[in-house]
């Protein structure tokens, strides 16, 4: 997928957060599968797939959403302590795709800090970016 963050929406009236434009999208027949070929957007590219390495999709994704968050992260308001989700970021961005945490361990560490994806919250890098704060 090309995870950035002009890729997320979330509605103003609150709900789920949305990934949109698939267009580089490929479907798994398992999550071992690897892949080759440079795709998605220069700088939230995982380093194997811009290599040009053999890679775990899912793992590069994870890579992307760290990326995302870090991106997301930069215009957090002052009084909301980033560095925890910085944290989170610097795990997915780890250069050995094996080491990245998975997105379920991601969620429990997000529930655990009690992160808040509203409207009132938020701050925002370009109209399109949903931030965490």
């Amino acid at each position: 997928m090309d995870i950035k963050p002009e890729n997320i929406v979330i509605p103003t009236e609150g709900g789920r957060l949305s990934i949109i434009d698939f267009s580089v999208a490929i479907r798994l027949r398992s999550d071992k599968e690897k892949f080759r070929g440079i795709v998605g957007t220069p700088g939230y590219t995982a380093p194997e797939v811009e290599r040009g390495d053999a890679y775990k999709p899912i793992q590069a994704d994870l890579w992307s959403c760290g990326r995302t968050l870090e991106v997301l992260c930069s215009d957090c308001k002052p009084s909301f302590d980033r560095n925890f989700l910085l944290r989170v970021a610097a795990e997915l961005m780890s250069e050995d795709a094996d080491q990245r945490p998975t997105m379920s361990r991601v969620q429990e560490w997000i529930a655990s800090k009690k992160v808040t994806l509203s409207a009132e919250t938020r701050g925002f890098r370009y109209p399109s970016h949903l931030v965490a704060c």
